[in-house]
């Protein structure tokens, strides 16, 4: 699917969290094509940098959907976050709350259990064509709501407008890539309910070796649906599961996830003045 290409109408600022501290930030506006496919082609400027981390962040919108680039220049870094599973954050209340959560790449324990072995034996990373491999082998989304038992499985040909990619740029680093729709609406259950110009938060996270929440939730199913109405929204209305108002609950300590180590709050941007 061709989305938007990104026009840097603004700079961003050096991000400087760690932790748990947030950063302010402001996204800015889309106008153009760009594909989620894990390139940095449509990301080449406006990037924002965590120095400490070695890691860059880019933040987007249009009034309609939200679009967020990562790069992970770290090895250790790179290594978990496609081995153990990488979730990404967003609070629709311009909060630091783990209201709607996208885990990708989802970790092959198999896989995973065979590295970490020979990781204390031989001391080394993964190769890169190890990774690769991990890659490639994903078919699945795992989102996540507010509440413990909110953990569902898409495909990631979905038609819930839920769009993201992971892959290696020619340098080596890790290139992370997401689109959310910004409202939830027919076929868009999972947003945060925000507008061009409000405050949202996002924040990331790399787990901790173990299994995916979903397979400790129980109950999701292949084509989205969940028990308990998950994306019901603040009034049952269907609103999306990051963007019920209200709805408490933070996973920090649950299902082997970390807390979060990465909360940056965000303006999002208005459409430019011509």
């Amino acid at each position: 699917m061709r989305l938007k290409k990104i026009l840097w109408v603004t700079g961003f600022a050096v991000l400087t969290i760690a932790g748990c501290k947030t950063g302010q930030l402001a996204s800015v506006w889309a106008d153009g094509d760009i594909t989620i496919d894990g390139s940095r082609d449509d990301w080449t400027t406006g990037m924002v940098v965590v120095a400490e981390h070695d890691l860059a962040i880019g933040i987007v919108n249009d009034a309609d959907k939200l679009y967020l680039s990562i790069v992970i220049s770290e090895p250790r870094m790179i290594t978990r976050a496609v081995m153990s599973g990488f979730t990404v954050w967003v609070d629709g209340n311009g909060g630091t709350r783990k209201r709607l959560g996208v885990r990708y790449p989802l970790p092959n324990q198999a896989m995973l259990n065979g590295q970490m072995q020979r990781s204390k034996m031989l001391g080394e990373f993964p190769s890169q064509e190890r990774l690769e491999l991990l890659l490639n082998s994903q078919l699945n989304i795992e989102m996540i709501g507010s509440r413990k038992a909110d953990v569902l499985w898409l495909p990631l040909d979905n038609t819930q407008d839920v769009e993201v990619a992971m892959a290696f740029a020619a340098d080596g680093r890790l290139i992370y890539e997401l689109s959310l729709p910004l409202v939830a609406g027919a076929n868009r259950r999972y947003a945060p309910d925000a507008q061009p110009g409000d405050k949202i938060g996002i924040g990331f996270e790399m787990s901790q070796p173990g299994m995916s929440r979903k397979n400790r939730a129980g109950g999701a199913m292949a084509d989205g649906r969940m028990p308990g109405g998950l994306g019901g929204g603040r009034d049952g209305g269907g609103r999306g599961m990051g963007g019920a108002r209200g709805m408490g609950g933070d996973h920090g300590g649950r299902g082997g996830i970390e807390p979060v180590k990465y909360w940056g709050k965000v303006i999002l941007a208005v459409t430019p003045q011509m």
